[in-house]
């Protein structure tokens, strides 16, 4: 397993860590709660760049904090398939495939694709 660790302040480290494909890393030591300042949020950015692929595991942030994360990247496109959208926020799509969703996310599912390049 390969680690990379890139310092965040006295103490704090962002870490990476090879996933089992070919490409990607998960990271480790970044709070989506807490926010993210330009500095790391560049550093996230070359990482995003160098591995393709991030995993940001367990993050206990709300939607809103989430919503804010992703419009660092860009300004969000709502989905084709507006029945899909969550009702309070339209910029997310809803998406999953396990038995307790209802019809809507499961189905949402044959769209996961929500960058919308299919």
């Amino acid at each position: 397993m390969l680690c990379l660790s890139i310092p965040r302040g006295k103490s704090e480290m962002i870490r990476y860590e090879k996933l089992d494909g070919p490409f990607g890393r998960s990271v480790y030591g970044l709070d989506l709660a807490d926010g993210i300042p330009d500095g790391k949020f560049q550093r996230l950015t070359k990482a995003l760049y160098d591995h393709r692929v991030l995993v940001l595991k367990n993050q206990a942030c709300s939607v809103d904090q989430y919503l804010k994360f992703g419009r660092l990247w860009g300004t969000p496109i709502q989905h084709v398939v507006h029945t899909s959208r969550t009702p309070d926020y339209p910029d997310l799509l809803s998406v999953g495939n396990l038995p307790d969703k209802d019809d809507v996310s499961r189905n949402s599912a044959a769209f996961w694709h929500t960058d919308q390049a299919y």
